[in-house]
């Protein structure tokens, strides 16, 4: 049997670059934050998969809304977490998605990355 395997470890890192737009609502009488429009733009030089890419800056984009909008852990005197479930943690929900809500991706030809590809996120 033939067996090969390989890799490749380059001395630069290929670096993804991106932009993010929004446009809340605010209620000056209660102080709550809608956000009705995000947009999200992303420079990842040419990516291998452009629908997997495009799902991940999704994913991300609606992690960060929920970080900053509505996510909270609380924490009892002891500093043991009360916040035990997703419902009490208050990730976001579908209905908390912007209703214009877009993610695109810039090209370009990265000298750095494999097949001219940066990374993106966590891929």
């Amino acid at each position: 049997s033939l067996v090969g395997t390989g890799s490749y470890i380059t001395p630069d890192f290929a670096f993804p670059y991106g932009a993010n737009f929004a446009e809340v609502a605010v209620n000056t009488r209660t102080g709550e934050i809608r956000l009705d429009k995000f947009y999200a733009l992303l420079d990842c030089g040419t990516p291998v998969n452009p629908e997997l890419a495009l799902g991940q800056i999704y994913g991300a984009t609606l992690r960060a809304i929920g970080h900053s909008m509505s996510e909270e852990i609380i924490y009892d005197a002891e500093g043991h977490p009360l916040t035990r479930d997703l419902r009490s943690y208050g990730a976001p929900k579908i209905g908390d998605i912007p209703r214009d809500f877009r993610a695109g991706l810039v090209p370009s030809d990265d000298k750095v990355g494999p097949f001219g590809a940066t990374s993106i996120s966590d891929i």
